[in-house]
């Protein structure tokens, strides 16, 4: 059954749904951080069936989203994401005027365990991309969320100059988190699409979880955040990895994932105290 389809059904049998709004940012190769935070909103009970109504990610956070939106557990989505060193992923391309790198063997990984088509996946899902310009540069941003899933990711991923722009639908997009790391306001359309399916839940404080990495965890969102009003929002930063392209994962991925959980962790246990004061 589609995942609006369940909604709908949830609904009209009467079962009491106010689900969560999930958005993992752009971060490169911060894998961990997003593994930590799901670990703690696992453990916390937020990832229980029914309780998240939708997934945005952008770049890192479209693939590890994807994963979760399909229906894996924590532990499987982290034993994907570090299996292989980053750049055994990535291929030379003829034409490094247009990218270093194709990002075609990550989508034979992709497609070895994802779902075709967005609609196949269990939890809404859109990515968060930029149309590309003539010279492959980022302009504006923007959320794909039906049809061909894995090129949309590839998109999504697709950083400028590093990896060739990758069409989908006939357009060419990179990197999402180039111009908006988040694309939380972006994709308000797509927002507003499940939560009426949803029979309009969702909407209340702190509905949205978003996890937002950033090198400065304690500064003042920026342009780039892609939030100008964050009412309604439950923010959780972690700082960025120290994973690079050649480095294989080892022990300080689960480093960073404890971290990480920990950093999140923190966030819920203060908007539940700020909750029982209310």
């Amino acid at each position: 059954m589609a995942p609006i389809c369940a909604a709908i059904a949830l609904v009209a049998l009467g079962v009491a749904v106010q689900p969560k709004r999930l958005v993992l940012s752009s971060g490169f190769l911060c894998f961990s951080n997003h593994v930590g935070v799901l670990r703690a909103l696992d453990a916390a009970g937020e990832l229980e069936r029914g309780k998240l109504g939708a997934i945005v990610g952008t770049s890192s956070g479209a693939i590890v989203g994807s994963m979760l939106a399909a229906g894996m557990g924590v532990d499987e989505i982290a034993a994907l994401v570090s299996a292989r060193r980053p750049l055994a992923l990535c291929r030379p391309t003829l034409r490094p005027w247009r990218g270093l790198f194709s990002a075609s063997r990550l989508g034979e990984v992709l497609e070895a365990v994802l779902p075709e088509r967005f609609e196949d996946l269990r939890t809404p899902l859109a990515v968060g991309v930029a149309r590309a310009d003539r010279a492959g540069a980022a302009s504006t941003a923007a959320v794909l969320s039906a049809g061909p899933l894995v090129p949309a990711i590839l998109a999504s991923c697709a950083v400028p100059a590093m990896f060739q722009p990758v069409a989908v639908g006939g357009v060419k997009y990179v990197d999402g988190g180039i111009v908006d790391r988040t694309c939380v306001e972006v994709s308000a359309p797509f927002w507003r699409g499940i939560s009426s399916a949803w029979g309009g839940a969702g909407a209340s404080e702190g509905a949205t979880l978003v996890h937002l990495i950033s090198d400065r965890p304690d500064v003042e969102l920026g342009p780039r955040d892609g939030i100008t009003d964050a009412r309604g929002l439950t923010i959780i930063r972690t700082r960025r990895t120290r994973q690079s392209l050649a480095r294989r994962f080892g022990a300080v991925f689960d480093e960073e994932v404890a971290r990480a959980a920990a950093e999140c962790a923190a966030v819920l246990a203060g908007r539940a105290a700020s909750a029982s004061h209310r």
